[in-house]
């Protein structure tokens, strides 16, 4: 059994938080709003749905940007979040709250510890979809030092959480740039030099005019698309294994690295399907709160595919994989249109995909753009690694500081 160092107090979680309560259940209410927050994960907030017909109703509802968000189905997911502003929240998300003689601060990381959550998940209920209840948490223990060292633990961790927001920012800006430019040159014909293409009729109802110089072609025409998942055993030791990228790892246009499962290695390697950088990954079965279309930035992994994931590689001849991508982004909505509906999720036929029409721009244009946008691509997945390092840094830090592990009493923290 841990010691308990000087001054510090063992205490259970809900003396010292309180839970935010929300009854609301849409399905059961028959209303109309909804903010379904599946993509939560340690400091990101996304939002994927929301709908609202109520603006009273809207209001008992929200929680405030102080709170702490913790997913109850599912917690070994680890999703907790501080989000950064007020909103609707989903009866699936316990908001959290600390009296008034402790740290917010301090609390979250309490709850975001990987001990903690860890407790959480031996007392779930429900085996299919188990899920959380504060009733239990709330009897949890844990270790409250006081106020002042609360407040140093908070202010070191929060240094890290900084650095990940700071460089989050950079990446919505970088995000934000290559996808204006594609619409600028790509969709509005607004490229360097257009002043002086002709616009021709591209013989296609989606495209109409285009430039001179450009065309129109099938996704299978330009490039290649691969399906293919061997059977594989998940395994916790890393010794023999291979990282694979399944359903879990696509959020929101990229792959998120903390998701990633390995597997034990075929003796066959022909089964596998190797990922090559910037391929764009499809999702061709998901629930309705996952994106689909996702690209891989990776350079230093050999990752394989797996549990309904399919990528698209361009035959960069005829089309530069950046461009490829952007248009098959464009196109989400049209895969949608095209899935199988069932309660929980959708299922697109892959082959839906090869028959769709994609504009062929100048391959002067297209290099122009991919010098460019490659660039924006690789200083993103550098400040991802970043944000990984930092994030894997601050994880490893949170139970030895929330435990007294490491003494800061010390320490001139501000």
């Amino acid at each position: 059994m841990q010691e308990i160092k000087k001054w510090w107090k063992k205490v259970k979680l809900g003396e010292i938080a309180l839970e935010i309560r929300n009854n609301f259940n849409p399905k059961k209410e028959r209303e109309q709003i909804y903010l379904w927050l599946e993509h939560i994960e340690q400091q990101t907030l996304r939002i994927s749905s929301y709908w609202s017909s109520n603006e009273t109703l809207s209001l008992k509802l929200k929680f405030n940007s102080w709170d702490i968000l913790f997913w109850k189905m599912r917690p070994y997911f680890r999703k907790v979040v501080k989000p950064n502003f007020s909103w609707v929240c989903s009866w699936e998300i316990l908001v959290l709250n600390s009296n008034n003689w402790n740290s917010q601060n301090f609390l979250f990381y309490v709850v975001a510890n990987e001990k903690f959550i860890d407790d959480v998940n031996k007392t779930t209920w429900w085996a299919d979809r188990p899920r959380a209840k504060w009733e239990v948490m709330k009897n949890l223990e844990i270790f409250l030092p006081p106020l002042p060292t609360q407040q140093k633990i908070a202010s070191i961790l929060s240094k890290y959480d900084d650095l990940i927001e700071n460089n989050n920012k950079r990446i919505k800006i970088l995000e934000e740039t290559a996808q204006s430019i594609y619409e600028e040159w790509f969709v509005k014909y607004n490229f360097p030099w257009s002043e002086n293409i002709k616009m021709i009729d591209s013989g296609n109802d989606d495209f109409g005019m285009i430039p001179e110089g450009w065309g129109v072609k099938k996704v299978e025409e330009i490039s290649l698309i691969v399906s293919k998942w061997p059977s594989l055993n998940y395994v916790d030791d890393k010794s023999q294994w291979i990282p694979v990228i399944n359903q879990k790892c696509i959020r929101n246009w990229e792959i998120e690295l903390n998701t990633i499962q390995f597997a034990e290695k075929l003796k066959d390697d022909k089964s596998y399907c190797y990922l090559e950088k910037y391929d764009i990954l499809i999702n061709s079965m998901w629930t309705w709160t996952l994106w689909r279309v996702s690209r891989n930035l990776t350079i230093d992994e050999k990752y394989i595919i797996h549990n309904c994931i399919s990528f698209v590689r361009s035959n960069q001849n005829k089309l530069k994989q950046t461009i490829l991508y952007y248009q098959i982004k464009s196109k989400e909505d049209y895969f949608i249109s095209l899935s199988t509906w069932s309660t929980w999720q959708t299922t697109l036929n892959i082959k839906e995909i090869k028959n769709v029409d994609l504009i062929i721009p100048d391959i002067k244009i297209q290099n122009n753009f991919d010098n460019i946008v490659i660039k924006m691509f690789d200083e993103i997945w550098a400040l991802k690694k970043q944000n990984q390092n930092l994030k894997e840094t601050r994880d490893l830090l949170i139970p030895r500081l929330v435990s007294g592990e490491l003494d800061v009493e010390s320490l001139d923290v501000k």
